[in-house]
């Protein structure tokens, strides 16, 4: 997929084709979502949106769809989905909330795949530079994925499992405060992170500037500079969590500045308010 390619689907967004297909099936009891999205028709046309073939657009997403029997019955969401007044949501709109999120995700990963390594940006990969307030960057990672980087220094301590990056007094590792020195990892109360403190950057960043492990990357270097908030966990409960309705892009992105009206468009399709912020000062 090429840049026009990707700015083609801001004019298509997947989550009203979501809505159709749950609203057919709330409607006729005996049809599965995956003979509902068989049945759509060639190509809708919503008046602001245009939809061509559809049900091909939807089936790389049947497994997400066929949550929607948790509408009938039988099964139920793995959380709580609360307003952001704090009240429960009705089955109806958590379940829509709930796929949808998902939904937004993968739609854009594709949209940041075909945008982000067009750009030559190395902005993810690297820790601050010169006139920015931070002192480090953090990229979160799996237990699995730390073994990415198998050459860097790592602390799993008590210490560090008993606070995260921004915790008051700052974690020291052999004297010295994390946000210091040479790239490491550290696993802390909420997880591992790979921290790039000023000066350094990702071991994977090549002398080109490009991701030498690019296909077996972390799933946090998947996720585009744009990322869904329709849901937001909440960190105080594990299995919580709050329908913002938002779309937050990161204004250091390139394509974020060039593709802006595009992405207010794209969420005010999707019935999502957006929000622009930078990430790096």
């Amino acid at each position: 997929m090429n840049q026009t390619d990707a700015s083609a689907l801001f004019r298509r967004p997947l989550l009203p084709l979501l809505r159709m297909v749950q609203f057919l099936y709330l409607l006729d009891p005996c049809q599965s979502p995956a003979d509902i999205v068989c049945q759509l028709p060639p190509a809708i046309d919503t008046g602001d949106i245009q939809y061509d073939n559809p049900a091909e657009l939807l089936r790389p997403h049947l497994d997400l769809l066929e949550q929607l029997a948790i509408l009938r019955g039988g099964a139920s969401l793995p959380c709580t989905i609360l307003d952001p007044a704090g009240g429960e949501l009705d089955a109806i709109e958590a379940v829509e909330a709930w796929i949808g999120h998902q939904l937004l995700v993968r739609e854009l990963e594709a949209i940041n795949s075909a945008l982000c390594a067009p750009c030559g940006c190395t902005l993810c990969c690297i820790g601050p530079v010169a006139g920015q307030s931070q002192t480090f960057f953090e990229i979160p990672l799996t237990e699995e994925e730390t073994g990415l980087f198998p050459s860097i220094g790592r602390c799993d301590s008590p210490a560090s499992r008993s606070q995260n990056s921004d915790t008051d007094p700052i974690l020291a590792m052999d004297g010295t405060d994390f946000d210091r020195g040479a790239a490491k990892l550290i696993h802390w109360r909420r997880g591992w992170s790979l921290i790039l403190p000023a000066a350094t950057a990702c071991p994977h960043l090549d002398s080109r500037g490009a991701c030498a492990i690019y296909p077996s990357r972390p799933e946090t270097c998947r996720r585009p500079q744009i990322f869904s908030y329709l849901l937001e966990a909440d960190p105080r409960h594990g299995r919580r969590w709050i329908a913002q309705r938002k779309l937050l892009a990161v204004w250091d992105c390139p394509y974020v500045r060039h593709y802006q009206d595009a992405i207010a468009d794209f969420a005010g399709l999707c019935g999502l308010e957006p929000v622009f912020r930078h990430n790096r000062a």
